[in-house]
């Protein structure tokens, strides 16, 4: 029995043709990156906002942290393409947030001293619904011509 996260990528890889999971994944592995990197301070100031046309766009909440990142690309972008080979990412590219960037944990603040709330984290999120509650969603007249019309469309 799959789980609703699993139905969900299922589908958005057929919508999509490209791996949903994958692409997720880039946007929290970035304190790993940072991290492997030696610049783990920089996930305090920058994140990952984008993903288009196979670059990763990171935004910075200071010039200075562009130009840190900056004399790291390739080496971030090597780390891109380890982790995720199946997304074929061509490029990192940064530019300068128009606002604060996020705090990722409790006791993070953010670029103008402001104190963050903290994330939630998927480990964090509610359990899954029952098995049976996801038996029901596959098996009804609503899910399976949803997919139906999708694998319709995709053709």
């Amino acid at each position: 029995m799959k789980r609703a996260g699993d139905l969900l990528s299922i589908f958005f890889d057929e919508y999509t043709g490209r791996n949903a999971r994958s692409i997720s994944k880039v946007f929290t592995s970035w304190a790993a990156v940072a991290r492997e990197q030696r610049i783990p301070a920089a996930v305090d100031h920058t994140q990952i906002v984008e993903l288009e046309r196979n670059i990763v766009l990171i935004e910075a909440d200071h010039p200075g942290w562009i130009q840190i990142l900056q004399t790291k690309q390739q080496e971030i972008l090597e780390s891109f393409r380890r982790r995720f080979p199946e997304l074929t990412i061509n490029g990192v590219s940064f530019r300068l947030s128009k606002g604060a960037i996020q705090a990722r944990e409790d006791g993070v603040v953010d670029a103008f001293g402001a104190s963050k709330t903290r994330v939630a984290y998927v480990s964090e999120m509610p359990p899954a619904p029952p098995d049976d509650v996801l038996s029901k969603i596959e098996n009804s007249d609503a899910f399976k011509k949803l997919v139906s019309n999708f694998k319709e469309g995709n053709k």
